[in-house]
């Protein structure tokens, strides 16, 4: 309670707290306000406008709430009412809350309330929606009374959250509702209480613990089942073969020997339109204590949802992300677009281009680009914004001027004349993924590198760029015409194709990649994979 109570008059001070969440709006509103469409709508405004007054709101709410209970913990006398044992996902009968009286004296349970809603105004005061009131009954010291709920009743879900036990009798002014209790709860296991240990106990005496034998009515008796770890490091990449490849780390429980792992860890997913979620497996590497398993992305263009559920040798199950399946990671739709053409030294003369970065659309779709990002490092893989209105119609082109302008279609660098990286990433919300890349190398002046074909993983040099069309050779006009002094209708042999000498050029091809592995233990995931982020 010391250390909280010193954040909250130090750096969570609602001053600087405030102060830091009007600082980070306005390095994100320029950004967020061209996603627009993104965030709903509050009203007349849109929410990412509301969102830093909302957020300092429950923030104030949430400091508020705390500095309340440690005053109330620290005084002579405790609470006499605390929530002791939930049940929300039973394996049979409905769920309910279990609160109980540690105080020496009875208590009136007609003076306090339950919610699941941090908002303490005198709403409180009555039963409503979220809202929900004891028997008007006394409860006798030690004793425990168990409120029944309603299954996928707001107040308790199995999917975690939010719980507060309020007092609005006689003690409790009516402008002032006085917080008592209250619990953060994750993913509710099947026929697994949530209890609190009793004082004395061997394990997290007073503490919350998961409870196989639940015990409604009476003092939770112990001992408590771990759950999988919380801290976890996840991780996405798109493999050449389109399928996305995800790995899972877990950081071991204090106390735990290396390598300890939970026995069971799947994978569940499902593309958008689908209701149910698919299984997969998560293999585990020995060498790199990482989990890792692959979802096949397949036809039709629709995003894929997914999550990873852990379940220990007791059978408590833990979710990755923990407000999952309602909030999920998810498999980003990406374009059919390439990085086909790029132009680092162009000619001084009226009719060059300037330098460029081409890119192609391969697929049968139009691709909007809008949000997605461009850059010459994979260290900034955020580094130039494409604008609205960059969108590729199918089996078409698009160029954006690599120039250091940083308006309209030009970048806020410069191609490098020796040679680099190019790299196009997605959006920020679907994880910022690699789409395409290339390394290009130093070329003479008026020289690209090129994809050939269009849009392959095949390049070479371009003596003739070709900006916003086909990479093609150029064929010289003596040989569309006919030779200078040839008669009429002589027919020419055709040149290499090539340079205009006609010495015979290879074709270049980048590197492949070999692909990728998670990384070893105690290393950091890799950050410039060409695979994906």
């Amino acid at each position: 309670m010391d250390r909280v109570e010193a954040l909250l008059a130090g750096e969570l001070a609602q001053e600087k707290f405030g102060a830091a969440v009007d600082k980070t709006f306005q390095f994100l509103e320029k950004a967020a306000l061209e996603d627009a469409a993104l965030w709903p709508a509050v009203g007349e405004a849109l929410a990412v406008r509301a969102a830093p007054a909302q957020i300092k709101e429950n923030f104030g709410l949430r400091a508020g709430l705390l500095k309340r209970v440690i005053v109330e913990e620290r005084s002579t006398r405790g609470p006499p009412l605390v929530l002791n044992e939930i049940l929300a996902s039973p394996a049979e009968g409905g769920p309910w809350i279990e609160v109980r009286n540690v105080s020496t004296s009875p208590v009136s349970l007609a003076d306090y309330r339950l919610t699941a809603s941090f908002r303490t105004a005198g709403v409180l005061q009555a039963a409503g929606e979220g809202v929900v009131p004891f028997q008007d009954r006394k409860l006798a010291p030690g004793e425990c009374y168990v409120l029944a709920t309603k299954q996928g009743s707001s107040l308790l879900s199995p999917a975690g959250g939010f719980l507060a036990l309020y007092r609005v009798g006689p003690k409790a002014t009516p402008s002032v509702v006085q917080p008592i209790d209250f619990l953060f709860y994750g993913h509710q296991t099947k026929g697994l209480s949530y209890g609190r240990m009793p004082e004395g106990a061997d394990e997290k005496p007073g503490g919350w613990a998961f409870l196989s034998h639940p015990t409604p009515g009476k003092p939770s008796d112990g001992p408590g089942i771990e759950p999988p770890p919380h801290a976890y490091r996840e991780g996405l990449s798109i493999q050449k073969s389109g399928a996305a490849k995800v790995w899972l780390r877990l950081k071991a429980a204090s106390g735990a020997a290396a390598g300890d792992r939970p026995p069971k860890l799947a994978l569940r997913y499902r593309r958008e339109g689908e209701a149910d979620f698919r299984s997969a497996e998560l293999t585990w590497d020995d060498k790199s204590f990482w989990y890792s398993g692959s979802i096949e992305v397949g036809e039709g263009n629709r995003r894929i949802a997914y999550y990873a559920l852990a379940s220990s040798a007791d059978g408590v199950e833990r979710l990755y992300p923990l407000p999952a399946p309602d909030l999920s990671f998810a498999v980003p739709v990406l374009p059919g677009v390439k990085i086909n053409e790029v132009l680092p030294r162009p000619q001084r003369v009226p009719s060059s281009p300037g330098e460029f970065v081409e890119l192609h659309n391969a697929s049968d779709r139009a691709a909007d680009l809008d949000g997605y990002f461009l850059t010459d490092t994979r260290r900034n893989t955020a580094k130039w914004r494409i604008p609205k209105g960059s969108v590729v119609e199918p089996k078409g082109f698009i160029i954006l001027y690599a120039d250091g302008l940083d308006e309209g279609s030009h970048t806020s660098f410069k191609l490098s004349n020796s040679g680099g990286f190019i790299g196009l990433y997605g959006r920020m919300e679907e994880g910022n993924l690699l789409v395409d890349s290339t390394v290009f190398r130093g070329m003479r002046v008026g020289e690209s590198w090129g994809a050939m074909p269009d849009g392959s993983r095949n390049f070479r040099i371009w003596k003739d760029p070709t900006p916003g069309a086909r990479n093609l050779p150029k064929i010289p006009d003596k040989y569309l015409k006919g030779k200078e002094g040839g008669a009429p209708g002589e027919e020419v042999e055709p040149p290499t194709v090539g340079n205009e000498e006609g010495e015979k050029e290879g074709v270049e091809k980048e590197a492949e990649t070999p692909e990728e592995k998670p990384p070893a233990e105690g290393e950091e995931p890799p950050v410039d994979d060409d695979e994906g982020e």
